[in-house]
């Protein structure tokens, strides 16, 4: 979607709690701006453990949001393919809408990846919410565009 750059560097979407875009200027102020490493790696291992199937284990570290285990497994398998880690190139496609009531606070809309597909129709919705001991994320939503 948006140019090259290094792994750890993000493409920011910045857009208000509704999802529309704020401005022009605001939108492309978070272009090349690195993610905050921490949440990054979260980011990742939530991924890793979707794509092996540790829902229980989401669930018990609290990232599963309001979803059950069984929910989350249901969505999973209805989809029909084999989820697998974002590859290197794409981690800098994940878009990010700060939250009107904490700007530190975000909504996070990942497009997953699977073996048979590779990018998929299949996207991620989390929240990260920031304190001064890092960010913790849950899942909001897991559903086809």
């Amino acid at each position: 979607m948006f140019g090259a750059g290094r792994d750890d560097v993000v493409d920011l979407r910045l857009a208000n709690a509704h999802g529309a875009p704020k401005d022009r200027e605001a939108m492309l102020m978070g272009v090349g701006q690195q993610m905050d490493p921490q949440l990054l790696q979260l980011i990742e291992a939530l991924i890793s453990d979707l794509a092996a199937g540790r829902y229980a284990k989401i669930v018990s570290e609290g990232h599963a949001g309001q979803l059950l285990e069984d929910e989350i497994r249901s969505a999973v398998l209805a989809y029909g393919c084999q989820l697998t880690e974002l590859p290197a190139e794409d981690k800098r496609l994940i878009h990010i809408y700060p939250l009107d009531s904490n700007p530190k606070d975000l909504r996070l809309e990942v497009e997953l990846w699977t073996e048979e597909e590779g990018r998929s129709d299949l996207t991620l919705s989390l929240t990260a919410t920031w304190s001064p001991s890092g960010y913790r994320i849950a899942i909001d939503d897991l559903h086809v565009l």
